[in-house]
């Protein structure tokens, strides 16, 4: 199951079938609903009044996950400011009045215990209480900690006569001040107020929604389809619905390819024999994907199909990208920053494809790349250290895709094997490696990072912007041409 899911990740990324989510529609318990329109076809307006009662439910808790991100957001927002304000007045590091705020001391034997037997039916029965009793006790020193951190933050809220506003019916009222994210202590806080990660954060979690609620609109545009049909057909939906999308079981040389194309992505040790079953569930799971696909395209076009939802608007982020290494040139009308790690197979293919875009963006981008090694292992941090060294003798797109092409072997010595490869000067690479040039170049870029709210890699830039699209050529062509306009 583990390598199924593994491929079939691989395969269908980026497509949702169920755990979508309606955001817009505020509903009160599970059933009572205030109106939206959803999409319109043939002219007529297809409304949330139309949901049905499992749409309903699926529908409030999510939409209730979605507040739940924009309240989390809120609540960072607020403990920033009371110990950016603590630390000001008692002149102390915040780090150590926050670590002092929510320090938890060491659980006792019994709370140990406690916590043992009360979980102990989620825990594998190899096992044991004194196997695991330090990882328990970080585990119930974290609740506690979590404990002291939400009590400080209801007394905070509770003083200041908090309230929500992004994500509510109230921010759409007419006289709701643009932007405006909440109130606190008599003030209405708005986009430009916050932080540039706050900003970024608050952009994802509403970016996420609106993605969520597109993909709600096709599964309600599908569904009345398919219950039309029924009626027409006297039969069930789910009898029409298997008729459509049925597919064929794979031939074996079709597996086989599939299995050459994706090799690079099963975990080694899984030769084709022993995931043939899961193959051929994923290439008809593709099959029956593309066959949606198509059917939505259909139904849209014939009905000139319209959504009636609004991008969020990205906000804009200035990047301190000096000293890092670039194609392109200065100037340029077309500025893409990417902030990636080399351990990360997302960024790989990102860097593969960005790799192939067309020559007519030669002279009107400039391409950044800014390392941001997230991976614990700490090797990706130190091939990024020796890429910048690479770059001291001319060498650094060479590395960097030799770094990317060898993702699956990388290693602490990566970056001499690298510099051999690459015929480099040899005392060069090791003085500059063995300096902190590369080391600061790499924290700059996570400080960088965390500052504008880097939340995983790649994380691209365009002209200012956050872009959440596909990784592939036409996805990237068609955003950047939207700039070149």
């Amino acid at each position: 199951m583990k390598v199924y899911n593994t491929i079939k990740s691989t395969a269908l990324k980026g497509l949702t079938f169920t755990g979508i989510m309606l955001t817009g529609i505020m509903l009160a318990g599970s059933s009572a609903v205030q109106a939206e329109d959803l999409y319109t076809l043939n002219g007529k307006v297809v409304s949330s009044e139309s949901l049905t009662p499992e749409q309903l439910k699926q529908a409030a808790s999510l939409v209730k996950a979605t507040a739940d991100g924009l309240q989390a957001a809120a609540d960072k927002m607020i403990l920033n400011e009371y110990f950016d304000s603590q630390a000001a007045s008692q002149k102390k590091p915040r780090d150590e009045l926050e670590q002092k705020a929510f320090e938890a001391s060491e659980p006792t034997e019994k709370a140990i215990k406690d916590w043992y037997e009360a979980n102990k039916a989620k825990i594998p029965a190899t096992y044991e209480f004194e196997k695991i009793k330090g990882e328990i006790v970080k585990v119930v020193k974290q609740e506690a900690m979590k404990v002291k951190r939400d009590e400080l933050l209801a007394k905070l809220k509770k003083d200041g006569k908090f309230a929500l506003i992004r994500g509510t019916p109230e921010a759409k009222s007419p006289t709701a001040v643009a932007g405006a994210v909440y109130i606190y202590n008599g003030k209405t806080i708005s986009t430009p107020e916050l932080s540039p990660g706050l900003q970024q954060q608050f952009f994802e979690i509403e970016y996420q929604a609106f993605e969520q609620r597109r993909a709600f609109a096709d599964s309600v545009l599908i569904g009345n389809h398919f219950a039309e049909l029924a009626k027409t057909k006297k039969k069930t939906v789910e009898e029409v619905q298997k008729a459509e999308f049925d597919v064929k079981e794979p031939s074996e040389k079709a597996m086989k390819e599939w299995y050459t194309k994706n090799k690079s992505h099963i975990p080694a040790g899984y030769d084709y024999d022993k995931i043939k079953t899961q193959i051929a569930g994923v290439i008809k799971d593709e099959a029956a994907a593309a066959k949606r696909t198509a059917l939505l395209a259909k139904l849209k076009n014939a009905g000139k199909y319209a959504f009636t939802g609004t991008t969020p608007a990205s906000p804009t982020v200035e990047i301190k990208m000096d000293g890092y290494p670039f194609k392109g040139k200065d100037g340029a009308k077309l500025t893409i920053i990417e902030f990636a790690d080399f351990q990360c197979s997302h960024c790989k293919v990102a860097s593969e494809v960005l790799k192939k875009i067309p020559a007519k963006y030669t002279n009107q981008w400039k391409y950044v790349f800014i390392d941001y090694p997230i991976n614990p292992s700490g090797i990706s941090k130190v091939v990024a250290e020796g890429s910048h060294c690479a770059a001291d003798q001319n060498k650094y797109w060479e590395y960097h895709y030799k770094a990317f092409d060898g993702q699956s072997t990388l290693d602490k010595d990566s970056p001499t094997k690298f510099a051999a490869d690459l015929k480099l000067d040899a005392a060069k690479f090791k003085t500059c490696f063995d300096g902190t040039k590369g080391k600061a170049l790499v924290e700059k870029g996570r400080l960088e990072g965390e500052r504008i709210g880097v939340s995983g890699t790649p994380y691209l830039i365009i002209n200012g912007h956050r872009y959440l699209g596909a990784h592939t050529v036409a996805a990237f062509t068609k955003e950047f041409d939207t700039y070149l306009k």
